[in-house]
């Protein structure tokens, strides 16, 4: 549940952020990865598995972490902030949490990907918004 929370957290804020400085596009990217982070900790949560090669992902699709040692631990899921380690200690932190924790994986599909093509708009020359775009299909 932690580190679910904490993946919720840091999308959101980073939208934070992107409403302070709309035109930096390593917020929109850091942000579309940090979704696409959740969406893929929640998918090993659920055990469903992407089959993903993280060894050549990672260092393509900066900030994209491994989270396969979440697999299966659906069962043992915490509610938003109540998990030893979770970022959610108050009542609008833990809000926030759930409201990103209880995305649909469409909503957070769509919500990716608006943000890395914000990105890609904002620096069309950056390999890696096009590297976690590829990856966001692949996935969806």
């Amino acid at each position: 549940g932690a580190v679910l929370d904490n993946l919720a957290l840091r999308v959101e804020r980073f939208e934070q952020a992107i409403t302070w400085e709309p035109a930096d596009w390593t917020l929109h990217y850091r942000a579309g990865v940090a979704a696409i982070n959740l969406l893929l900790a929640r998918d090993y949560v659920a055990d469903l598995d992407p089959g993903l090669d993280y060894a050549v992902l990672i260092p393509q699709v900066l900030g994209l972490q491994d989270w396969s040692s979440l697999a299966g631990l659906g069962e043992a899921l915490s509610a938003p902030g109540a998990a030893t380690d979770s970022l959610a200690a108050g009542q609008s932190t833990k809000d926030i949490s759930a409201f990103y924790r209880n995305l649909s994986r469409q909503e957070l599909v769509l919500l990716a990907t608006g943000l890395l093509n914000a990105a890609g708009e904002r620096n069309p020359l950056a390999p890696q918004v096009q590297e976690a775009l590829r990856l966001l299909k692949d996935i969806a």
